[in-house]
């Protein structure tokens, strides 16, 4: 069953670590961008980096955007 032209097409998103996947939402659930939200405000609060990730491309992020398509959070590189 696919979607017709007069669907709006699900957007889904997910939140990942080098770990696997943390929690994945769908735009249409505020109980599960609340929860992706919760997750990510977790990772950062415990000095974790966020990347919002497209394809090849990604970005440093601060604050949980459930319009993103992936956000991998890893932990702070320090040192060298």
């Amino acid at each position: 069953m696919g979607t017709t032209l007069l669907e709006k097409p699900r957007t889904t998103g997910k939140l990942t670590s080098p770990t696997g996947t943390l929690v994945e939402w769908s735009t249409e659930s505020e109980e599960q961008i609340r929860a992706a939200r919760e997750k990510f405000d977790e990772a950062i609060a415990q000095g974790k980096a966020a990347f919002a990730v497209k394809g090849a491309e990604s970005e440093r992020v601060d604050t949980f955007d459930p319009e993103r398509e992936e956000i991998v959070v890893v932990p702070w590189q320090v040192g060298g």
